[in-house]
């Protein structure tokens, strides 16, 4: 009996079908992938340590508190 397999969307390797799932890093959505692809985040998904928390996280999670409140008026007209 052979078992399933599936093309992870992001190495594009083929892997057994219920290794490809949802991921978080950070406790951000991170993307659908399989275990392997986990290894190119420093919380590696959370697998083999805990999950990373967003106090950790270096740069911020929302736009605003990295540009600030001054840029929310700007239209893209004005951009070009």
């Amino acid at each position: 009996m052979s078992t399933a397999t599936i093309t992870c969307p992001k190495c594009h390797k083929e892997v057994a079908k219920g290794e490809v799932q949802e991921r978080r890093s950070f406790g951000v959505y991170a993307g659908k992938f399989c275990e392997s692809c986990c290894s190119g985040y420093r919380d590696n998904c959370g697998l083999d340590q805990a999950q990373g928390s967003q106090a950790d996280l270096d740069e911020p999670i929302e736009p605003e508190e990295y540009y600030g409140s001054e840029y929310e008026d700007i239209e893209y007209d004005d951009l070009c």
